[in-house]
Protein backbone atom coordinates (compact mmCIF):
# COMPACT_ATOMS: atom_id res chain seq x y z
CA UNK A 1 0.00 0.00 0.00
CA UNK A 2 1.20 3.32 -1.10
CA UNK A 3 0.64 6.57 1.60
CA UNK A 4 -0.11 8.28 -1.72
CA UNK A 5 -3.28 7.24 -1.20
CA UNK A 6 -4.07 9.14 1.71
CA UNK A 7 -1.93 12.06 0.68
CA UNK A 8 -3.40 12.77 -2.85
CA UNK A 9 -6.96 11.43 -1.74
CA UNK A 10 -7.48 8.79 -4.17
CA UNK A 11 -8.74 5.83 -0.89
CA UNK A 12 -12.39 6.60 -3.13
CA UNK A 13 -10.48 5.69 -6.63
CA UNK A 14 -8.89 3.22 -5.22
CA UNK A 15 -11.94 1.40 -3.70
CA UNK A 16 -14.21 2.12 -6.90
CA UNK A 17 -11.34 0.59 -8.94
CA UNK A 18 -9.74 -2.29 -6.79
CA UNK A 19 -12.77 -2.88 -4.51
CA UNK A 20 -10.40 -2.44 -1.37
CA UNK A 21 -12.53 -0.39 1.46
CA UNK A 22 -11.13 2.06 3.29
CA UNK A 23 -10.60 0.45 6.41
CA UNK A 24 -8.29 -2.54 4.23
CA UNK A 25 -6.53 1.09 2.80
CA UNK A 26 -6.05 2.18 6.58
CA UNK A 27 -5.23 -1.12 8.02
CA UNK A 28 -2.84 -2.04 4.75
CA UNK A 29 -0.67 1.71 4.95
CA UNK A 30 0.03 1.00 8.99
CA UNK A 31 1.09 -2.47 8.42
CA UNK A 32 3.24 -0.89 5.53
CA UNK A 33 4.55 1.66 7.73
CA UNK A 34 5.35 -1.20 10.53
CA UNK A 35 7.07 -3.72 8.10
CA UNK A 36 9.22 -0.48 7.35
CA UNK A 37 9.82 0.53 10.63
CA UNK A 38 10.92 -2.98 12.06
CA UNK A 39 14.75 -4.06 11.71
CA UNK A 40 15.33 -7.04 9.78
CA UNK A 41 16.56 -9.77 12.82
CA UNK A 42 15.44 -12.53 10.34
CA UNK A 43 17.80 -15.46 9.76
CA UNK A 44 17.62 -16.33 5.90
CA UNK A 45 18.97 -19.59 4.30
CA UNK A 46 19.85 -19.98 0.67
CA UNK A 47 18.78 -22.97 -1.12
CA UNK A 48 21.00 -26.00 -2.00
CA UNK A 49 21.40 -26.34 -5.75
CA UNK A 50 19.53 -28.82 -7.58
CA UNK A 51 22.68 -30.74 -7.60
CA UNK A 52 21.75 -32.13 -4.24
CA UNK A 53 18.44 -33.91 -3.18
CA UNK A 54 15.60 -34.84 -4.24
CA UNK A 55 15.75 -32.81 -7.05
CA UNK A 56 19.45 -33.65 -8.45
CA UNK A 57 19.68 -35.44 -11.79
CA UNK A 58 20.86 -39.17 -11.16
CA UNK A 59 23.31 -41.04 -11.83
CA UNK A 60 23.09 -43.06 -15.39
CA UNK A 61 25.88 -45.32 -14.40
CA UNK A 62 23.48 -48.52 -13.61
CA UNK A 63 21.67 -47.74 -17.22
CA UNK A 64 25.15 -48.31 -19.03
CA UNK A 65 26.78 -51.23 -16.03
CA UNK A 66 23.43 -52.95 -17.10
CA UNK A 67 22.96 -52.52 -21.17
CA UNK A 68 26.63 -53.87 -21.38
CA UNK A 69 26.93 -56.47 -18.73
CA UNK A 70 23.51 -57.65 -17.53
CA UNK A 71 21.14 -57.75 -20.32
CA UNK A 72 20.11 -60.59 -22.40
CA UNK A 73 18.38 -58.89 -25.28
CA UNK A 74 22.03 -56.91 -26.44
CA UNK A 75 24.27 -59.15 -29.16
CA UNK A 76 27.29 -58.26 -30.57
CA UNK A 77 26.79 -57.04 -34.08
CA UNK A 78 29.34 -59.56 -35.68
CA UNK A 79 28.23 -59.06 -39.10
CA UNK A 80 30.36 -55.48 -39.34
CA UNK A 81 34.04 -55.69 -39.94
CA UNK A 82 35.41 -52.56 -38.19
CA UNK A 83 35.14 -52.12 -34.59
CA UNK A 84 35.07 -48.62 -32.92
CA UNK A 85 38.34 -47.98 -30.98
CA UNK A 86 39.03 -44.71 -28.72
CA UNK A 87 35.66 -42.95 -29.54
CA UNK A 88 34.53 -41.34 -26.63
CA UNK A 89 31.13 -39.89 -26.34
CA UNK A 90 29.02 -37.51 -23.54
CA UNK A 91 26.48 -39.93 -22.05
CA UNK A 92 24.57 -38.04 -19.14
CA UNK A 93 27.00 -35.85 -18.45
CA UNK A 94 29.97 -38.25 -17.99
CA UNK A 95 32.70 -38.83 -21.51
CA UNK A 96 32.45 -42.38 -22.53
CA UNK A 97 34.56 -44.67 -24.49
CA UNK A 98 32.30 -46.15 -26.48
CA UNK A 99 34.14 -50.30 -27.23
CA UNK A 100 31.64 -52.13 -28.26
CA UNK A 101 29.42 -52.79 -31.67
Amino acid sequence: MSEEIGTERLSTAVERVFGISRNQQVRGTTLARQHASQEKTAISLTRQPQSYGPKAKLDLDFVWNWFHNDCDLITVDKSRKGFYSRRSFRCAGKLRLLVCQ
